[in-house]
């Protein structure tokens, strides 16, 4: 049977995998800058799809 010490051990052993509230916090930031440009990105496309249509209309 294992000590425990190497039960110990071998569970203290995984955490390495683990996420602590510091990578979480910043993969949540890092999603929140995407998520903001991507918005930017897609409202500045759809303003430059209407004025194109716009400019279409009146030639």
């Amino acid at each position: 049977m294992a000590t425990v010490e190497e039960r110990l051990s071998r569970i203290e052993g995984g955490y390495e995998h683990l996420a602590t509230k510091a990578d979480l916090y910043q993969l949540e930031n890092r999603m929140t800058r995407w998520l903001v440009g991507l918005v930017i990105a897609v409202a500045l496309l759809a303003v430059s799809v209407a004025g194109l249509f716009v400019q279409s209309l009146l030639v």
